[in-house]
């Protein structure tokens, strides 16, 4: 079985040389208009220097891996045959005949840009049929040889130019480079710091983060540093699950470097993850993560006797329309309980009062409406 030693070893030709597998070896060989000299290196031909090239009377301009033939300027200047008939940008005079010039290829009897046409080939190219290197790479890329042979391939500048500063490390991309900073540095100010080196700060929450629907809910952050007392902070920024917010929320700076976050009539979508971050020059940017929960609807606030009474409590966790119903349960069955000489109702039925009845089980169902959404909530309490 032959070996394709093309695939086995990457480098068997030379840099723009191509690799053709044979049965039992191969063959390296160089692009069209470029010939191997003694070294294996591949050299440009050049065409002009063999007779009959272009025809009587043009000029021939040798080019990397090919030739044109131009105008001579002087012939085609005496040259009137064509009469104003040929498009100077495009055409010159041959003979009482409009050709087009180097650059321009004949279509539809109109000469137009080879560059539309596959003139220079390979991607990462630029054309300009105008210019003396009609061919020639993308900033950022570069041909296999010295003078331009496609295709163009991506300039390695971390190694060609060590771009980057004390602290930095290269990172290669196509067409470019970038300067990040080596790990234990971070970027202050365009220069990579050492962050052992560099003072930071720490952000404490100093305030509930459990709001009621309805309610206007202030999260206040304070913020802490070991180097000085009040650092002013340039830049900060709220977002909440990840995603800034915006417009941004009333924020202010009290004496004692607080940060507060204003959220007017809280409602369940208000909950979730809030991100601080605060920046100042000199500092690392520190983050905290706030979680602000919502309270639940309905909580159980226990019981406690008095003499003969037994007394049951909720809170009902929002402003709107609710109401609460008390049961004595017993196994499946619910006895809805009304006002009588044994069960008293105070605060719209969040408290209960209930004569001593030991081993019973009472349950508090809450229904509620806030806007177009509906809560309910269950509490159980075991005398």
């Amino acid at each position: 079985m032959d070996l394709d030693e093309c695939v086995l070893y990457k480098d068997a030709c030379l840099a723009g040389m191509t690799c053709q597998n044979l049965p039992g070896s191969y063959r390296c060989t160089c692009p069209k208009g470029y010939y191997a000299d003694d070294t294996g290196e591949c050299r440009d031909i050049d065409e002009c220097s063999m007779r009959n090239v272009c025809n009587k009377g043009d000029l021939c301009v040798n080019t990397p891996g090919a030739f044109r033939c131009d105008c001579n300027d002087d012939s085609c200047t005496m040259d009137l045959s064509c009469g104003e008939q040929c498009d100077t940008h495009t055409q010159y005079c041959r003979q009482g005949t409009c050709r087009c010039k180097h650059g321009y290829i004949l279509k539809r009897g109109v000469c137009v840009s080879k560059c539309g046409y596959g003139l220079c080939g390979g991607r990462n190219t630029l054309c300009d049929v105008d210019s003396t290197e009609a061919c020639s790479c993308q900033p950022g890329y570069v041909s296999y040889t010295s003078a331009y042979v496609a295709p163009c391939v991506d300039k390695n500048e971390c190694l060609a130019l060590m771009p980057c500063g004390n602290n930095e490390r290269c990172v290669n991309k196509p067409g470019g480079y970038k300067c990040l900073c080596k790990t234990g540095y971070f970027l202050d100010n365009d220069v990579c710091s050492d962050i052992a080196d560099t003072p930071y700060a720490d952000i404490e929450l100093v305030s509930s983060n459990v709001f009621s629907i309805g309610e206007t809910a202030s999260i206040i952050t304070k913020i802490r540093t070991a180097w000085d007392r009040s650092p002013a902070w340039s830049n900060v920024a709220w977002s909440k699950d990840l995603v800034a917010l915006s417009p941004p929320p009333p924020r202010y700076t009290t004496p004692y470097n607080r940060q507060v976050l204003v959220i007017e009539d809280f409602c369940p979508e208000d909950a979730g993850n809030y991100t601080l971050t605060v920046q100042k020059k000199g500092y690392l940017t520190t983050r905290a993560v706030i979680p602000v929960y919502l309270k639940p609807i309905m909580t159980k606030m226990g019981s406690s006797q008095y003499g003969q009474w037994t007394k049951m409590a909720v809170e009902v966790a929002f402003k709107g329309l609710w109401e609460v119903d008390w049961y004595r349960v017993s196994g499946t069955k619910r006895q809805l309980l009304l006002p009588s000489n044994n069960v008293k109702f105070a605060r719209k039925h969040q408290t209960i009062r209930i004569r001593n009845n030991q081993g019973m089980l009472y349950e508090a169902r809450v229904v509620g409406v806030v806007g177009e959404r509906m809560f309910t909530g269950v509490a159980t309490f075991e005398l």
